[in-house]
């Protein structure tokens, strides 16, 4: 192998490496024109219909903070119910006191109907 070769190799690595970093981010779906960082747990592992969503940066903009948990409360359901139906006890429609807005983090609260 010459070494325009490797530096060749090498080079293509080295962007191949960089562009990965990046990856999950250009992949994310964003609300409003912004990606909203955010998160679905289950309250008590033994119970996992019933759910917590937290979104970062609401600063952004609370509409599309709203719609960024709504969404994740969705994938959340599919993934560990195989269903999208959701009953909210806090949901994206709550005043901004109910769901935390002010503090920069908005959270939601549902179970999955199975």
């Amino acid at each position: 192998m010459t070494n325009l070769t490797k530096s060749l190799l090498v080079s293509m690595l080295a962007l191949t490496a960089v562009s990965a970093c990046d990856r999950e981010r250009s992949n994310s779906v964003r609300f409003d024109g912004n990606y909203y960082p955010a998160k679905g747990k289950a309250v008590e592992a033994k119970a996992p219909a019933d759910f917590v969503v937290t979104v970062s940066n609401v600063a952004q903009g609370l509409e599309g903070a709203r719609q960024a948990g709504e969404y994740e409360a969705t994938k959340y359901c599919i993934q560990k119910l195989g269903t999208s139906d959701v009953i909210w006890q806090i949901g994206p429609d709550a005043d901004e006191t109910a769901i935390g807005a002010a503090s920069g983090t908005l959270t939601l609260a549902g179970s999955c109907v199975e």
